[in-house]
Formats: C-alpha cells, structure tokens, sequence
C-alpha cells in the first residue's frame, strides 16, 4: 500500500530570499537562463559589469529555487545548479531557499517537474497576465514525506532518469546506424541481392531488340512474342515514334499509322509528302506496296 503524505505550502518550507550587489563595470559577471517547461537552468553568458545596463542585480546561489516572474506559467522556473552559484539575475526573478531540516532540495527540484506543480503556477492569476509574485509560489502546494523518504524517492528517480538518458543514447545511436546504412540496403533491394532474386537489367533484356527496335520492324512486347510486321516496298524512310508510357509497360506500338510519312517520288519525278491511311492488319495483309 502506497503511503499517505501530508501536503504543506511552500511557504512552511522554504523562504524568500533577496540579495542584491551594485555591478562593477570591470568584472565578469555570470548570467543564468532559465528554461521553459521545467527543463532547468544553464549559462546564458559571461559579460563584463560595462555591458549590463541595470546595476542592481540579485546573486543567485546553489541549490536555490529560481522562479522567472514572467515566464512562470510556462515552465519558467528549476534548482540552480553547481556551476551557477554566484551566478546574477535582474528583480524579476524570485530566489528560494530552503530548510535543510524539512526539505531536501533534490526532492523539491524533482516536484517542480510533475504536471501537479505547474497546473498551480498556470493556475494563478488571470489569464490576461501571465506573471506571478513571490508570495504566490509561497503558497504552492507540496507533498511533504519524511527527510529520508524523500531522499529515497529522489535516487530512485535518479535512478529511473540514468536509465531513461541511456536509451536516448542507444535510440541516438541505432538512428544514426540506421541513416548511415539505408541507401547500402536500398541499393542491394534494387540490385536482387537483397532477398536473393535475379536482378534485373533493362539494357540486357533489350539488347537482342536494339536492332528491330530502332528499325521501326517489330511491336507488339518486347518481352514476349514479337510481331513482325514487313515495311511498305514504296515508304522508303519511315519512322515509328514510341510513347515513353507505353515503354515504361512494356508495349512499344507505333503511333496511329496515317501519320506515318513517305517521300516516294511519283512519275513526275518531284518528291511528295504522303500519309498513308493503312492500319498494321493491312500492311500484312498486302505488305507489297500501297
């Protein structure tokens, strides 16, 4: 049976905390980001005090509840990590600490996380203003188990998220795997090789054909029986124009036979252009002439 905790506002919990320094323009100072979504926070940069316009700033420090007054409601809120301790932030960011006797700061890292907390953040206010006050993260809501509850519901999150981060790796990994041996497999799929099939080669198959083919004396499938049909004794050039969608399935008919041309010379001796309108049947039939 799962236990039962008591649940505290944030305010029994941990404290309100302000500590401003006035910048000076020759140090380098930190500046932290906070991310969206519950997502913690990082380095946003390290300038010198000349470029920082507002000299008043807050100094953020480890282990610290750090909440952005603007961005809350979405997410804009995590424990401030090692490496930002000392780290400085403008008055519209509230800093927390909390009471190592009730709290551990791990657990309330972890909590700011769950869907429960940030329904309570999206829920204060108005919704025509997305900001919150420091005294509305004080009365937030908040499971309270014992000390040593809590640090064991922390490593076993920790625990969990370790084994999480490794499938991301792995997944990372097999991806990467995937893309580097993709076009390998797609060539050996249309080479046959890949399930042991005769591969196909277009060249090859029509080789035999070239000939006939481009002669304009055969038609019908290039890959069956092919019709032999005899050329007119009196067309004495004639060419057959193939449709590349009849090619590409395998049927080479000529176009519509009356728009072949001849240039046969008729008794007079001058050179003519004449359509013929003789389907292929009758060209079998009387392959003698026209």
């Amino acid at each position: 049976m799962s236990a039962v905790w008591p649940t505290v506002a944030l305010g029994e919990v941990i404290d309100h905390r302000k500590e401003f320094i006035i910048i000076d323009d020759v140090e380098i100072y930190r500046r932290p980001r906070v991310q969206l979504h519950a997502q913690g926070i990082i380095l946003r940069d390290a300038v010198p005090g000349a470029e920082i316009k507002t000299k008043k700033q807050q100094v953020a420090r480890e282990g610290e509840l750090l909440v952005a007054e603007i961005d809350a409601k979405v997410g804009g809120f995590g424990i401030v990590p090692n490496e930002l301790d000392g780290s400085i932030v403008s008055s519209h960011y509230f800093l927390y600490r909390h009471r190592p006797d009730r709290l551990d700061n791990r657990y309330l890292g972890w909590f700011v996380k769950t869907r429960a907390f940030r329904q309570q953040v999206e829920a204060q206010g108005s919704t025509n203003y997305a900001a919150i006050r420091a005294n509305d993260v004080l009365g937030y809501q908040i499971p309270l188990p014992p000390l040593p509850e809590q640090r064991r519901i922390v490593a076993r999150i920790e625990q969990l998220a370790a084994k999480v981060e490794e499938a991301r790796k792995f997944r990372t990994t097999a991806t990467d795997e995937v893309d580097a041996h993709w076009p390998a497999t797609l060539k050996l799929a249309f080479d046959g090789r890949l399930v042991g099939a005769v591969p196909f080669n277009a060249r090859q198959a029509l080789a035999p054909h070239a000939q006939a083919l481009h002669s304009g004396k055969f038609c019908g499938s290039a890959f069956g029986t092919a019709k032999r049909i005899a050329r007119p004794k009196r067309i004495a050039s004639c060419r057959f124009r193939y449709r590349k969608r009849k090619l590409a399935r395998g049927r080479w008919w000529p176009l519509d036979p009356g728009r072949m041309r001849s240039t046969a010379k008729p008794d007079n001796g001058k050179t003519t252009t004449n359509r013929s309108s003789r389907s292929p049947d009758e060209y079998q039939a009387d392959p003698a002439g026209v």
